[in-house]
């Protein structure tokens, strides 16, 4: 029994097979995520309380073919965000890929064509961004695309008035915290690291799951700028070695 007021939105990028020798700091290997999965089946077959759950991943890699297999494997559905510019190009999800995921049942998210962050761009660049990606995948997958995820997590009133505009209805951030359930508008949710603990993953199923860390997360970016707290967080991480 899920609590249908509010949702958590599960944020991945690569889940790659462990044999992988060069990682991301986003990258999450894919016998981690099959355990989270696999504790997000149970919880939907249960009688457990807690917030609906929203799978995601994010720019369209190859990896993303076996975690759609698996979603199916264990009766869940994901949404998958796709860079339609990438599309076909190495260590990327293929056209054909892309229509066979919809096939099954997934959802089709535009994650823009370049992945650029929007608030850079002029209302012309920045319509050609949502109206081309959106087309591309309507083609591919034959529904209709309306939910985006902003790149970067960037985003200001003027990029979600136009992406409203051009018909999208879902506007998946990078802020940290629980949505409003039906997903409407401007959405948060929670990042999925390799550096979270079980535990941290089993409170964000629960519905109680801390958002402070978010708040320090942008107070510091804020003050030294993204590339440095990019610097920094891949140092601290190890992945700046």
């Amino acid at each position: 029994m899920t609590n249908m007021s509010h949702a958590v939105v599960l944020t991945y990028h690569r889940v790659p097979d462990a044999k992988l020798a060069k990682t991301k700091f986003h990258d999450l290997p894919f016998d981690r995520f099959r355990k989270q999965m696999e504790m997000v089946a149970a919880r939907s077959r249960s009688s457990a309380t807690g917030p609906s759950v929203c799978i995601t991943l994010d720019d369209g890699t190859c990896d993303h073919m076996a975690a759609g297999d698996l979603l199916n494997e264990l009766g869940l559905k994901g949404t998958f965000f796709i860079i339609t510019e990438r599309l076909g190009r190495k260590n990327c999800l293929t056209h054909d890929q892309v229509t066979q995921l919809a096939r099954q049942g997934h959802r089709i998210g535009s994650h823009t064509v370049s992945h650029c962050h929007l608030t850079k761009l002029n209302r012309a660049e920045l319509d050609e961004e949502l109206i081309k990606s959106k087309q591309i995948l309507e083609d591919l997958t034959g529904n209709t695309i309306d939910w985006l995820a902003l790149p970067g997590g960037m985003y200001n009133p003027f990029v979600l008035n136009r992406a409203f505009a051009l018909g999208y209805s879902v506007f998946r951030t990078m802020d940290w915290g629980y949505a409003d359930w039906p997903l409407r508008g401007q959405t948060p949710c929670f990042p999925i690291l390799a550096i979270n603990h079980p535990a941290f993953f089993q409170r964000i199923l629960d519905g109680n799951a801390p958002v402070w860390p978010y708040m320090i997360k942008t107070y510091i970016k804020k003050v030294i700028g993204e590339i440095m707290y990019n610097r920094l967080r891949n140092q601290f991480s190890g992945l700046g070695k």
